[in-house]
């Protein structure tokens, strides 16, 4: 019977991060990274859960998870579920070079791995980490335990990416949301390796769903800064600037008078008005439509 609704469990966690990387596939905008990084994040974790449902069917109810490879793979989707909010926070700081560098741990530790197995270094089955931590002075369970504390850290690297309230698509409170929501969902799959039973991977799949709802939540209606609404007060630097650009575009309009002039200045006034680069839904042609032009003008 518990097999039965770990197996409905992992089937329903499935369903919903693949209707909810559809979801963010379909609303993705132009010129927002983010979102499709998101979709493509949680496409992930479909496709790594899809072995884990099959394995259950087949009635593979305890699946090893304290091995080296499994490991380093969840620290590849803890550091890739870190690349979305990077990338919110900070638009275009995510380039193919820290990427690169984003990753070289997971690089750094697999190379290792492979080394030591070249070195002859047995490494024994572990039913979880109470189990392993007798052993602690073992190298072969040491670099397990070792393992287990690395995959803590990535969730703060967000705090260390430039926060710039003029650039960002969000605002701090959302910040403080995800890095909550990731150190649940961290100390969660830290619960599986502590204890490999089956209530408790069950309990790990729904946190697993709620918190896919959530992000796919904070994505698509939270972080929107709506035009109309805006919750942080505009800093003195940004009042001066708006005086400043305010005072020029002025004087540009009295001295240019052709179309595509006046056309770049109502699309100065409308941005500095309306803060529109906070908008993550802001396209071309949501543009076009609020300045009552064409796309080729």
């Amino acid at each position: 019977m518990l097999e039965n609704f770990f197996m409905a469990t992992i089937y329903t966690a499935l369903v919903v991060m693949f209707l909810s990387s559809v979801m963010l596939f379909v609303f993705r905008k132009s010129g927002d990274r983010s979102r499709l990084i998101l979709c493509a994040i949680i496409f992930l974790s479909v496709c790594n859960y899809i072995p884990r449902l099959i394995g259950i069917m087949h009635g593979v109810t305890y699946a090893p998870v304290m091995t080296v490879p499994m490991l380093i793979l969840a620290l590849f989707m803890i550091l890739s579920y870190t690349v979305y909010p990077i990338e919110v926070v900070s638009p275009g700081w995510i380039s193919f070079k820290r990427i690169l560098m984003l990753y070289s741990p997971v690089a750094v530790i697999s190379g290792f791995y492979i080394l030591t197995l070249c070195f002859g270094v047995h490494y024994l089955k572990y039913a979880n980490v109470v189990d392993m931590i007798p052993h602690y002075n073992e190298f072969q369970a040491a670099f397990r335990l070792c393992l287990c504390l690395i995959l803590c850290l990535p969730i703060f690297l967000i705090f260390y990416i430039p926060y710039t309230r003029k650039y960002s698509n969000t605002d701090r409170t959302w910040i403080r949301v995800y890095v909550i929501s990731g150190i649940f969902d961290v100390v969660s799959y830290l619960m599986i390796l502590a204890y490999h039973v089956i209530p408790v991977s069950i309990i790990y799949f729904h946190i697993t769903i709620l918190l896919t709802m959530l992000r796919l939540y904070m994505e698509l209606k939270y972080r929107i800064v709506d035009k109309n609404v805006l919750n942080e007060e505009i800093v003195a630097s940004n009042r001066s600037q708006k005086v400043a650009i305010d005072g020029i575009i002025i004087q540009e309009g009295r001295v240019l008078e052709d179309v595509h002039n006046r056309l770049f200045i109502r699309m100065q006034r409308y941005l500095m008005d309306n803060q529109a680069w906070r908008n993550p839904n802001m396209s071309l042609s949501l543009l076009t439509n609020e300045l009552g032009t064409n796309r080729t003008t």
